[in-house]
């Protein structure tokens, strides 16, 4: 993952991510950036066409003094080629979600989501 817009982050930010094991590089644009609770991101280009649109949303939530609670959404509208391969998809998009899970907590270490007293957030997946 490479930032490809200068700091200060915010809304507007671009990305670049390997995704797929480095079969697919996906170009990103951040609509939503509410620091230390919420980013939400589309993709605005992709070298592999397994989707029409893609977007994904990161919130954190206070659960208590000591804890909170990660959800990550994801929202896919795969090409009408891509449907036919649904089971094959929903196996590629999986891989996704875990390659992104171990790069996403440290694509910034210096700018956590939050970090709820120490306590390390539980990720909470739903698909759209």
């Amino acid at each position: 993952m490479s930032w490809t817009s200068a700091r200060p982050f915010g809304v507007g930010t671009t990305r670049a991510v390997k995704s797929l094991k480095g079969a697919s590089l996906l170009h990103e644009r951040y609509f939503t950036w509410d620091e230390g609770s919420r980013m939400s991101f589309y993709v605005v280009e992709s070298s592999a066409p397994l989707f029409k649109r893609f977007a994904e949303d990161y919130v954190v939530e206070p659960t208590s003094d000591a804890s909170c609670r990660f959800s990550w959404t994801i929202a896919v509208e795969p090409h009408a080629a891509a449907k036919i391969a649904d089971p094959l998809n929903r196996r590629l998009l999986g891989s996704l979600f875990r390659e992104r899970g171990s790069t996403t907590a440290r694509a910034d270490p210096g700018r956590p989501l939050r970090s709820c007293s120490g306590a390390a957030p539980r990720p909470v997946a739903s698909w759209s």
